[in-house]
């Protein structure tokens, strides 16, 4: 089942993780700053969720991360 994904921030570089709270250690990918993808998400994952992360570099070198989690019903 496909998923969009879409985000707007600023910073030097962004990833998308799946399954991580730090999508820069742990990435699917790097992605644009800006950007809009579809994730397909495989059901019957552990515990009936799952996390995504973009985590951003940031011009001064600190990171920020946000995670969702989707669940399965």
């Amino acid at each position: 089942m496909p998923v969009t994904f879409s985000w707007a921030t600023t910073g030097e570089t962004l990833w998308f993780g799946i399954g991580t709270d730090d999508a820069r250690s742990d990435p699917y990918g790097e992605f644009p700053l800006n950007y809009t993808t579809d994730i397909d998400y495989q059901c019957g994952q552990p515990g009936a969720q799952q996390r995504y992360t973009i985590t951003v570099l940031r011009a001064d070198g600190s990171t920020q991360s946000e995670t969702i989690i989707i669940r399965e019903s």
